[in-house]
């Protein structure tokens, strides 16, 4: 044990954990995370482009074609909540097995359906793992990161996607090529191998451990990681803070902490920030082609133009990961969600080629830096004991979000027009930043614990 572990500070896993400098032993575990964000993110992306030969090989109408999207964002918005109380209660690194589990045979499934309702059906199991697995993550790294890098390494764990869709369209164009949709779907399922990555490579979070009073775990893991660290920095760990009381009031059901005096506000912030960006978000991009097409807009059926609008989103995301911690997670939130609604008021309203560019780029931009700062403060918010739960039921909100909002744009669109549909994705992240602004906490340098004492 490190010197400076005494007898008085050895169960201050909180201490111990935040005296930690970042070090390449952080980077490593963030690295086998973000491997395992875009694994999992690849189901959702390549579904965009194989829906063509898919609606072709079981004859689907469009409406029926829709629904394949549609079935994955009902899985997640299931699993997403239910798989945070089990994992305040078995465990993150558990039930990040189980999404894994869940998410690679729903892929494999999918690769062999025989008919449109097994493949129906393997779509729910799919978004069942996803929405299991992404909320274990947050909480596994917003748990180990010190508190000064928190902001920027969560951020960047949402960066996963656009390299995922990239992937996802890189995977389903060379495999087109020689074979057909169901072989994407097979290699798909292989990435579930990670499963066995993460039993060896990835500890459970020791201030899971604590929080339910197994400390003998807590102390073997955090002994593990400050023999790592000092290895990768080759020098003499800090001193622990004093010490602080544990956490380990684990007797409440999860849920319902949630809606305790101290945390309601902070649920209620929560739910509608996920909720509104999710709404918009969605909304806006399963109807974009569409809308823009009947604007007049012909130029955005080419796969060209939608790169050229999406690039700006790289960006967007990076400069959210790198800010965050610098500024803080209130004025970055409602920030990119108030920029995002400016950009998506003028992007609807676009009378010419050069003006849809520039403010779809802007739009991008700062709706992918949304996303991030999403996956970042939510973790935040609440204590080890409910803060899965807490991660898992914000993302259920938004999935429910991500089911309604193309469907209220159908049945408005030919009352309001494109103008009238972006003018609501714009209200949507409008009413979002000032939920933030009202009640929202400010979380930026302070411990897990200290926000939530």
């Amino acid at each position: 044990m490190d010197a400076t572990v005494t007898m008085n500070n050895v169960g201050n896993i909180a201490g111990r954990l935040e005296r930690l400098p970042l070090s390449n032993y952080h980077r490593k575990l963030f690295l086998y995370h973000e491997i395992g964000w875009i694994l999992g993110s690849i189901g959702l992306a390549t579904t965009t482009f194989l829906l063509s030969p898919i609606g072709k090989e079981f004859s689907l109408s469009p409406k029926m074609t829709g629904l394949i999207g549609t079935m994955s964002f009902l899985g997640m918005f299931i699993s997403a909540g239910l798989s945070g109380i089990l994992g305040d209660k078995f465990g993150r690194k558990t039930m990040l097995l189980v999404g894994i589990a869940l998410w690679g045979i729903g892929s494999f499934l999918l690769a062999w359906s025989p008919t449109v309702e097994i493949f129906y059906a393997a779509r729910v199991l799919l978004g069942l793992g996803m929405g299991t697995h992404f909320p274990m993550t947050q909480s596994m790294l917003s748990e180990i990161i010190p508190s000064n890098y928190r902001g920027r390494y969560i951020s960047l764990l949402e960066g996963g996607w656009p390299i995922a869709f990239l992937l996802g369209g890189v995977l389903s164009y060379l495999v087109l090529q020689v074979a057909g949709w169901r072989t994407v779907f097979f290699i798909q399922g292989l990435g579930s191998l990670y499963f066995f990555w993460v039993r060896i490579g990835i500890p459970e979070s020791p201030r899971w451990f604590e929080t339910v009073g197994n400390m003998n775990q807590a102390k073997k893991v955090i002994e593990e990681m400050e023999h790592n660290v000092e290895k990768a920095t080759d020098s003499p760990l800090p001193d622990i803070p004093p010490s602080k009381a544990a956490t380990t009031e684990g007797s409440k059901f999860a849920f319902l902490e949630l809606w305790t005096e101290k945390y309601r506000l902070r649920t209620i912030m929560i739910w509608t920030l996920w909720f509104t960006a999710l709404f918009g978000f969605y909304s806006l991009t399963t109807w974009m082609s569409a809308l823009l097409v009947k604007a007049g807009f012909t130029v955005v059926k080419s796969a060209e133009y939608v790169i050229l609008i999406s690039l700006p989103g790289i960006p967007g995301y990076l400069s959210a990961a790198f800010l965050v911690d610098k500024l803080g997670r209130k004025p970055m939130v409602a920030g990119y969600m108030i920029s995002a609604a400016i950009a998506c008021y003028f992007y609807g309203n676009a009378a010419n080629f050069t003006t849809l560019v520039i403010w779809g780029s802007i739009m991008q931009f700062f709706m992918f830096g949304m996303w991030s700062l999403l996956y970042t403060y939510s973790p935040e918010l609440y204590p080890t004991r409910a803060r899965a739960t807490g991660c898992g039921f914000a993302s259920s909100l938004g999935r429910l979000g991500a089911l309604i909002g193309p469907f209220v744009v159908g049945a408005i669109l030919e009352k309001v027009g494109t103008s009238g549909v972006f003018s609501l994705g714009a209200a949507m992240f409008l009413l979002g930043a000032v939920t933030v602004l009202l009640i929202g906490p400010e979380t930026r340098g302070k411990t897990l614990e200290e926000i939530n004492r």
